[in-house]
């Protein structure tokens, strides 16, 4: 089975004409860039830091020349802050990043400073809880989101700031929307 080189082959390659390749590692970067082609527009190339596209990725030619150069210009163009490492709209009060005692249905219980959220007892209705952070305006907001222990469904999503029962099912209320685990959207 071949396969890519590590990192320490391909410097090796950088740096000398001869490599070890006992376990038929793939060399070629025109071979590299073929078996990479269907997954490049998935990348996000805006994302990576410049750096590194410059030192590391560029080098390797594994990447078409005409979207590097996109890449390069669109760089140029734009200012420090209007790109950062955040999506969305950049929210720099941590403490915002829990969830809301406050904003909880009964038999919620909040753990470890607002970052984790079980029930106290198992439950036959649905408990709704919401984050302290509120979102707003324009923009694409992305978190994410760890559930340790399976059970038949779970919900995210997204709710008004009033008018939300904490006790009934947010997907079927009028300031509520969210997507479960089963792949329904309400």
């Amino acid at each position: 089975m071949e396969r890519l080189p590590t990192l320490e082959q391909l410097e090796q390659v950088m740096n000398s004409a001869q490599v070890d390749n006992d376990d038929k590692s793939i060399i070629n970067h025109q071979e590299i860039a073929k078996e990479l082609e269907p997954l490049v527009k998935y990348i996000d190339f805006m994302r990576i830091d410049g750096q590194i596209l410059v030192e590391i990725i560029e080098p390797l030619g594994i990447i078409p020349a005409k979207i590097i150069l996109f890449v390069y210009r669109k760089k140029v163009r734009l200012t420090k802050s209007e790109l950062n490492n955040t999506r969305g709209i950049p929210i720099p009060i941590y403490s915002k990043y829990v969830w809301d005692e406050l904003e909880r249905g009964s038999n919620v219980l909040i753990k470890e400073n607002g970052k984790i959220v079980c029930l106290k007892s198992a439950t036959d209705s649905w408990r709704n809880v919401r984050a302290k952070m509120i979102l707003e305006g324009k923009g694409i907001f992305e978190w994410d989101f760890i559930m340790e222990k399976a059970c038949v469904n779970a919900w995210v999503g997204v709710c008004a700031p009033e008018n939300l029962s904490y006790e009934f099912f947010a997907g079927k209320q009028l300031t509520g929307w969210v997507l479960g685990t089963n792949g329904y959207c309400y």
